[in-house]
Parts: C-alpha cells; structure tokens; sequence
C-alpha cells in the first residue's frame, strides 16, 4: 500500500488541476480539493491488489516525463463522473450537504444547496433568477479576463459581487482594484437584464 500512496502523492498535483478544471467548468470554484479527496478516500476503500494490478498497468501517455498508469486514467474518470453525475457521490454527498456548523462536535449541514450555494430550501428562492445572476457573473468574468484582468482581479470580483464581502472587509489594494472592477462594469453597462 506504501507504493500506491507514494504514487498518489506523486500525482495528486497533476490530478489536482484536472479537478480544479472540472470545478470551473461545472461552477463549483473553491472545491476541487474537496472533489479530489473524495475521490482519493473511495479509491483507498479498493481492494490492494486491484490497485497495485492498475498501478503496474503503464500506459503510452507521458505526463513530467513519466508514463501514466491504469490507476491514472481511473482517477481522472472518477474525477469525471463525481463532478457531473448528480448521483455521484461528490454531488450527491458533498455539495448536497454543505457544512454550516460545527459546534459541539456535531456537524450541521443545510439539506439542499445547489452549486453555487444559494439555499433552494429557502421561500424566496427562485431558481430563474439564481439561474441568470449565474450567467451574469460567469459572463462578467469572462469579460473581465477578455479586457485584460488578471486572475486577482477574477477573486476580488468572485469574493466581493459573488460571495458577498462588504467592500469595507477587503484591504485598501483590493477596494482600489474592486473600483476599477466596478468602473469597467459600469462603463461597458452589461447588466442582469442583459442577454
């Protein structure tokens, strides 16, 4: 088992990006280490030899100079099917059950949350509108990195316009650049009516 963990190890940046390429792609940013521990603990739970059998399994891929494995291209389809299956157990468990407190030593989740965390058991929650402030944040970012916004910039927006951080909580560099952000918005006027 030693080996396997050593090549889990050896691999988990490499696999790591695939996951964080999955979260973009599938609007779940901020949990891809999440998506890919989860998938590392169920395939822990495989039996040895059948993990070794895949590990010894080299295929004629070279990722840093090294010939992937069985057990590679494995993980990358569990990664695959846990970020866009709903009944998967990373969608189903995970995201399902968002931690909202810990006290006590007891865990506290909300029972339905959708990806991008607005709480469908909620009354006012309106799925339309969540669906369109989605696609107007993704298109807002999109925009900012099209016009020359580097990947701060992308944070400062995610954390301030989606997450919801007062601007007062943000340091002085990050309000500056969080204007700027704002000025661009404005001036190029794409809004939440806009299509």
């Amino acid at each position: 088992m030693s080996t396997i963990r050593s090549y889990i190890a050896y691999r988990y940046q490499n696999w790591l990006d695939y996951a964080r390429h999955m979260s973009r792609v599938h609007h779940f940013e901020g949990w891809e280490e999440d998506l890919l521990n989860d998938v590392i603990c169920d395939l822990l739970s495989k039996p040895e030899a059948k993990l070794q059998e895949m590990l010894d399994a080299h295929t004629a891929k070279l990722v840093n100079g090294t010939p992937t494995t069985e057990l590679d291209k494995f993980v990358l389809k569990m990664l695959n099917m846990n970020a866009t299956s709903q009944v998967a157990p990373f969608r189903k468990n995970t995201l399902g059950n968002k931690v909202i407190s810990r006290t006590d030593g007891k865990i506290t989740t909300a029972q339905k949350t959708t990806l991008n965390g607005y709480d469908t058991t909620d009354e006012d929650y309106d799925i339309d509108l969540n669906n369109r402030l989605d696609r107007m944040h993704d298109t807002n970012i999109r925009r900012l990195r099209v016009n020359g916004f580097n990947s701060d910039a992308v944070q400062i927006y995610r954390v301030h316009f989606v997450s919801g951080t007062p601007a007062e909580q943000l340091t002085e560099i990050q309000q500056a650049a969080l204007q700027n952000i704002k000025q661009f918005l404005i001036n190029s006027k794409k809004t939440l009516l806009d299509d």
